[in-house]
Order: structure tokens, then C-alpha cells, then sequence
């Protein structure tokens, strides 16, 4: 169960995290980045000529919840000063008061496989081809899925907002963006998207009754499956027996095609109404998926196991009063594992299905200062998934003390928390290699938490960290440019 404890843990660093982003905020202010067209397809790059290097061109990462930090789990006891957790009888239900009514916890990955841009059109136009990978999953939990833990008595509890999904496709994505003139520049994309995985899973009645001595789970839902996610690999990590005998290679190549074609559009604009002063809009992502290869699963739960309430804190002390988080790490997983038991998925009725693409609207305004070396801005951006609404908003500095070094800072508001704050750097000469590094949400503390006897640190106020690195040739770029321009284009 050692296994298990580790997962366990992992999930509860991830919880302690906010909502996460496909893309870097604090990019938008690095101005000379050629993967900052992602945000903006009108964006033209100073350079010529740009090439980003397979795998390590441009790499994103991001993973988070819409309302937890670390704090609201690991906290100062108010009657003893000492540290505590969330689970600690003196803890109050104040984890309990913190959640929201659902939780969302997101995980999202890039990965660039090809990419290149070139200046076209008597230096007036700018042309794009991407080929990336892109991986995502989300599991929305109702506040009351916790309520056992937490010591609620909670009889007859409504979950039906639970919800899982995941998925994974190729982008192919080709691009133009032309000056119109010294004031307006448009830009658009096309993208073929090739699924390999998906699923989506909600439940029509999922209900609960829970005590210190048991717990009763019964409900039915729908999950929708394609491609690599399918009905036998999910059985098999239910029930522990892992992948289908004799799956690689031949198997797994074949799960490994295309499972759904669809496709998406990203429409920007810049408008530079003064010299010093430039305003960007952008949509990007519009678009979906059809899943030729897939198919919808009946799922049932009706179970009666130990209930949560019985791990109780006063039972994982030892003489000293420390927590043994191993113990009931062990103790916990054996309970959650139990969840998973009760899942029973039926073999799916295989007929094609659709589903839409994570739709963003970016808006920023900038302005530059100081010959052009400092920048200054906002950006925002709002994401859209199916009922879900999601805003962020970014305030930004760009810095260029030298002609091959830039820098930017931000600070973005997201949900009330604290410690925002991002950072961004790109090196490079006039000609050559390009290193850009961004990061939103710099973790600035961190806190110690014992697992299997040793020590770990995990973020204690930062509540996410989104990073993303991005290694380029660039060939062509114009001094006169490099040297007066630090504006967002």
C-alpha cells in the first residue's frame, strides 16, 4: 500500500493548487518570443526565419484546482501554535469550509513536435506551421464527496455533479497573419486536430448515505469513450489487473491511430491607434472533435464499505502527538480503493460522438516607455468548456536593458489568492539560439510534510505553478527592430 499512499499524496498536492492555464500569461509581455503566436495568430516575430526544435521548441505544463492552496491543508493549531492538518480535531472543519460547492482539479500538457515561421509578402505578411501534441484531463468532485472524511454526518448526499474527462490529440496548424498597415495587423489559423484518446464521464443519479461505520454508494451515469482511453484499459485499472494481455506492441499501435478528426480556428488583430500605445484580441481553439471510433458506456455503482469517518486523527498520533501521515496514508488508500471497487462499466454501445475544443478569448493593451526599453500592460483571458467559465487577468512589466536579453515580469488575479506572481526570460543574439523560459504562479514558500520518514517540501501559499520552455533558431532579425521595439505585436 506504499504505492497507494504516494498517490495519495500526490493528489493532495495537486488540490492545493489553483485552476490551470494551456498557456504562460507572463508570455504575452515577452515580445520578442516566437511561440507567443500561439496566443495571438497576428503576431509577427522580429525574425525572418524561425525554427523550434522538436520536443524542446515549446513545452507547456500545468496542473491545479479552482480554490485550494497548501495552507488550507497544513496550518498553525490557533490554541497551541503548533502545525497541523485540516484533519486535526482542533482544524474546525476549516478544510470543510473551504471547499467550494464543486472542486475542479485540471491537468494540461504541449508538446511541440515541428514548427517553423517565415516572413512572406514584401515583409508585410508572416506565415506559421505547428504540429503539436496536447494532453488534458479534469475531474469535477462535489463538496459533499468529502464530507465522510471530514467528519460531516451527511445522510442522503447528492453527488450528480461528479464528472471526469481526459483527452489527447495531435494539432496541425497553419497560419498567416498580414500587416494592413502601420496600424492594423489580422492574422488567422487553421487546425487539423487528430484525436487519440478521450473520455467524459457524468452521472445521471449518484447519491450517498454515510456514517462512522459505513458507507452506501449507489448510482448510474455514462461514460464516453475513444481511442487509447477504452473500456478494457479502464477495467483494467479498476480492478488492478492492468492492460489487456498481449497489448504491446500490436495493440497498443493500433489504439495508438487516429481515433477522431476534427478541426479548429484562431482568429487576432492588433491595433496600434499611437506609436507607443498597441491593443491585441485574439480567439483561439474554436473547434471540435468528431470520434469516429468510440462509443458510450452504461456505468453502475451500488456498494456498502467501512465508512471514511472511522480514521479518525486521535488514532494516527503517536506519544509526542506528531501525525503518522504513513498510517493513515495506508488507511486512506485501502478506504478510497474501495470507490473504485464499486465502479462497474459496461462494455459501450459504439456508435461516433463529438465534443468541443477548450475555446479561449485573450484581450491585452501595452504600452512602452524609456526609448522603447520598458513595456508595460494587461492581459486577460477567459476560457471556455462546456458550462465552465474561467477568468484570469494579468498585469505585466517587460524590461530590455540589452539587445539580447529580455525580461518580464506579472502578477495575475485569480480567485482572491496571494503570491501570483510570474517571470519570464529570453536570450539570444541577433541570429542564432533563442532560449525562452515563463513561469505563472512562483511558488515563494514551501513547507515540510514527512512521507515514509523522510522530508518533502510542496508550495505553501503560491497556489500553481504553469511553466513553459521554448528553445529556437532565429535567423534574420532586424537590429532596427531589435533595438526600438519592446511592444507587443
Amino acid at each position: 500500500m506504499k504505492a497507494i499512499s504516494k498517490y495519495i499524496l500526490a493528489f493532495i498536492a495537486i488540490i492545493s493548487m489553483q485552476v490551470q492555464a494551456q498557456e504562460v500569461n507572463t508570455l504575452y509581455f515577452l515580445h520578442n518570443a516566437p511561440m507567443r503566436h500561439t496566443i495571438n495568430p497576428a503576431f509577427q516575430p522580429h525574425s525572418r526565419v524561425y525554427v523550434l526544435l522538436p520536443a524542446l521548441g515549446y513545452t507547456t505544463l500545468g496542473v491545479g484546482n479552482n480554490a485550494l492552496t497548501m495552507k488550507d491543508l497544513i496550518f498553525q493549531d490557533p490554541t497551541t501554535g503548533k502545525t497541523i492538518t485540516a484533519l486535526h480535531p482542533n482544524a474546525e472543519g476549516q478544510l470543510w469550509n473551504k471547499l467550494p460547492d464543486i472542486l475542479n482539479i485540471n491537468a494540461n500538457m504541449q508538446l511541440n513536435l515541428l514548427s517553423f515561421g517565415a516572413r512572406v509578402a514584401k515583409e508585410k505578411g508572416y506565415f506559421h506551421l505547428n504540429i503539436s501534441e496536447r494532453i488534458g484531463m479534469g475531474i469535477g468532485l462535489p463538496k459533499n464527496t468529502f464530507g465522510p472524511l471530514l467528519g460531516q454526518s451527511l445522510n442522503n448526499i447528492n453527488l450528480n455533479a461528479l464528472n471526469i474527462s481526459a483527452s489527447m490529440y495531435t494539432e496541425v496548424a497553419l497560419g498567416y497573419s498580414h500587416a494592413i498597415n502601420d496600424k492594423w495587423t489580422v492574422g488567422g489559423k487553421l487546425k487539423l486536430v487528430l484525436g487519440h484518446a478521450y473520455m467524459r464521464g457524468h452521472f445521471n443519479e449518484l447519491g450517498m448515505n454515510s456514517s462512522q461505520e459505513s458507507t452506501v454508494l449507489r448510482g448510474d451515469g455514462n461514460i464516453q469513450l475513444a481511442g487509447l482511453i477504452n473500456t478494457k484499459m479502464l477495467e483494467g485499472f479498476l480492478d488492478g489487473s492492468g492492460l489487456p494481455e498481449n497489448y504491446f506492441p500490436n495493440q497498443l499501435i493500433e489504439d495508438f491511430k487516429p481515433s477522431g478528426i476534427g478541426g479548429a480556428l484562431d482568429l487576432g488583430v492588433t491595433y496600434k491607434p499611437f506609436k507607443y500605445l498597441q491593443v491585441n484580441a485574439s480567439v483561439t481553439d474554436l473547434g471540435l472533435i468528431h470520434w469516429h471510433k468510440g462509443g458510450n458506456s452504461f456505468v453502475t455503482m451500488d456498494t456498502t464499505f467501512n465508512g471514511l469517518g472511522d480514521l479518525k486523527y486521535e488514532d494516527y498520533t503517536d506519544q509526542n502527538g506528531n501525525f503518522q501521515s504513513d498510517a493513515f496514508m495506508e488507511d486512506l488508500g485501502e478506504n478510497l480503493s474501495q470507490y473504485m471497487d464499486a465502479l462497474h462499466i459496461h462494455a459501450p454501445e459504439n456508435k461516433p460522438f463529438s465534443s468541443m475544443l477548450t475555446a479561449n478569448l485573450h484581450v491585452g493593451v501595452d504600452a512602452h516607455v524609456w526609448e522603447e526599453r520598458v513595456g508595460v500592460g494587461i492581459y486577460s483571458r477567459t476560457r471556455f468548456y462546456n458550462s465552465q467559465v474561467s477568468e484570469e487577468i494579468t498585469f505585466g512589466a517587460a524590461f530590455r536593458p540589452f539587445r539580447c536579453f529580455n525580461l518580464a515580469v506579472s502578477y495575475s488575479l485569480l480567485n482572491g489568492h496571494s503570491s501570483n506572481v510570474g517571470a519570464a526570460v529570453s536570450i539570444a543574439p541577433y541570429d542564432g539560439i533563442m532560449l525562452t523560459v515563463a513561469a505563472d504562479y512562483i511558488p515563494m514558500n514551501f513547507a515540510g510534510y514527512a512521507v515514509e520518514g523522510q522530508e518533502i517540501l510542496l508550495p505553501y501559499q503560491t497556489s500553481y505553478v504553469n511553466v513553459a520552455m521554448g528553445l529556437a533558431i532565429v535567423v534574420g532579425t532586424s537590429k532596427k527592430k531589435a533595438q526600438n521595439t519592446i511592444s507587443i505585436q
